[in-house]
């Protein structure tokens, strides 16, 4: 009605559907550049059930500096936990947007976002999230492909995508299109390992008329790899995507980006072979190397009526971008695409100088664990105890 930008987090994926032209996707630390410009940028902000996890403010005392904040959320402790409500709500959702609208309607209220909705797509058009002509190696598997096709060959009303935790999780938010709530599960908050195939068993039970697959890591997967037991003998035909790097995906990138490559328990050089652990389990799977190979494997599994399992192999190199890295503002992201410069990746990271401080080098305990460059950055915090905040991040890092 009121024609108001929309961006989701990770737990909100579906709420509203990715073919609408006003929905902008994620927003956050691995969020589109335009996302986090139009956050940045609004004077006036709309916090439906959110609850402004340090994933996706950033450095909080620069988060959206020129925005009021209406917050609706069904618990009255989220209201202002973090960041202070011009107009708190505390309600059930669905009512209280049916009585806004209502209200709006009534006052004879008319969209005035034209101008404003047309510059965030001018930023889109600018930063997108993946160009044909970033010039990556033609023989290598781009993991962002990958999941843009998973997400074309889906039926978006009669399908389920189950994550992981790390950087598949991360890949497959930016890249796979939901239309319709509860169609998108993945591990917020905890960011548990080991979550998403155990669920992906589950929701198949629950909609048997559904294709389920579990979008998962090399890591992730083995978590909790022996439940392939319990879909064989029950017939569950799930469907398991890994995104193979040999690494924890996750935790390697911050390595790499953030400590000098000072990599620590996180190359997985001696990882079974998953088409061998996928027979011996009685399951279909098959391992894809090459870019080409892609879509046809894609088509095998989800045509496939039982259990499948798809090995796709990617390079251990591969880094989720864009990225705002911990402490950093919102608005200062690295690795976005910038189509006027030639659709290349800007501000890209240089590395770690020996001797030079990390920025994940400290957490404040004082603000609830949630990652600071500064004791001091408060932001727009409400009073809150130190005792009463969530030292739970939105999507947490895992693999």
């Amino acid at each position: 009605m009121m024609r108001l930008p929309v961006v989701t987090t990770l737990m909100g994926k579906g709420a509203f559907p990715a073919s609408h032209p006003l929905n902008l996707g994620p927003v956050g630390m691995h969020g589109a550049k335009y996302s986090n410009l139009a956050m940045t940028e609004a004077d006036l902000i709309v916090s439906a059930g959110a609850r402004f996890s340090d994933r996706v403010t950033g450095r909080l005392s620069e988060f959206a500096p020129h925005a009021d904040v209406i917050h609706i959320d069904i618990d009255p402790a989220e209201i202002g936990k973090v960041r202070e409500a011009q107009v708190p709500i505390v309600g059930d959702l669905k009512g209280v947007l049916d009585a806004l609208l209502e209200q709006l309607e009534k006052d004879g209220a008319a969209p005035q976002s034209q101008e404003w909705v047309d510059r965030i797509n001018a930023w889109r058009e600018r930063y997108p999230f993946y160009h044909p002509n970033l010039g990556d190696d033609d023989a290598e598997i781009v993991p962002e492909l990958v999941m843009k096709e998973l997400s074309a060959q889906l039926d978006p009303a009669r399908s389920i995508v189950v994550t992981e935790v790390g950087q598949h999780q991360m890949w497959a938010h930016q890249f796979i299109d939901r239309e319709v709530p509860r169609s998108f599960l993945s591990s917020g908050g905890l960011g548990t390992m080991g979550f998403g195939f155990p669920a992906s068993i589950g929701a198949a039970i629950a909609q048997p008329g559904k294709a389920v697959v579990c979008v998962a890591g090399d890591g992730s997967f083995q978590m909790n790899s022996q439940e392939m037991a319990t879909a064989a003998i029950n017939g569950v035909p799930v469907k398991v995507l890994i995104l193979d790097n040999r690494a924890l995906g996750m935790v390697h990138q911050w390595q790499k980006l953030f400590y000098d490559r000072r990599y620590s328990q996180t190359l997985l050089d001696e990882n079974p072979d998953f088409v061998k652990l996928a027979d011996a389990y009685g399951w279909q799977g098959e391992r894809v190397e090459g870019p080409a190979e892609v879509p046809a494997a894609i088509a095998r599994m989800l045509a496939a009526k039982g259990p499948y399992l798809l090995d796709v192999k990617i390079s251990r190199e591969q880094s989720v971008y864009p990225m705002v890295a911990p402490g950093a503002a919102l608005d200062d992201t690295m690795g976005a695409i910038d189509v006027a410069v030639g659709a290349v990746r800007t501000d890209m990271p240089a590395g770690v100088s020996p001797g030079a401080p990390s920025p994940c080098a400290s957490i404040d305990a004082q603000f609830g664990g949630r990652w600071e460059a500064e004791p001091g950055d408060e932001g727009e915090r409400a009073d809150a105890s130190p005792e009463s905040e969530d030292p739970v991040s939105e999507d947490g890092e895992g693999e």
